[in-house]
């Protein structure tokens, strides 16, 4: 599937938005929802090896919605729909009950990001 252009990656140098592919095997590691310092969010992984991803919420314009319940964090994996293959891209959903790596938002929402580093 394509990605999203490098001249749009909100990384520093050196670091990059993960895959959709990526994301789907953060998610076969295992996930729990807790919070850390007072805050909501999942860690996912196991023993030492783990990555913990605040609840951040969404934006739309100027509002913040869900901040402490859910979020998304982008992938640079556009969704493969033709309707929406031009404005959509896969996301990692996630709440206290599920984590769903196949989720897909439009471009537009204002959701996390989680820069990886570039191999």
């Amino acid at each position: 599937a394509p990605s999203w252009e490098s001249t749009n990656n909100p990384c520093p140098a050196g670091w990059r938005i993960p895959t959709r592919q990526e994301l789907q095997k953060l998610c076969g590691a295992g996930s729990v929802w807790t919070s850390i310092n007072s805050v909501n969010g999942r860690k996912f992984g196991s023993g030492s090896n783990t990555v913990f991803l605040p609840a951040a919420g969404s934006r739309d314009g100027t509002s913040l919605y869900g901040a402490g319940v859910y979020s998304g964090y982008w992938s640079s994996t556009q969704y493969s729909s033709t309707q929406y293959i031009n404005n959509h891209a896969y996301d990692l959903n996630f709440s206290n009950g599920y984590a769903d790596p196949n989720d897909y938002t439009t471009r537009a929402s204002g959701i996390s990001c989680r820069c990886v580093a570039e191999e």
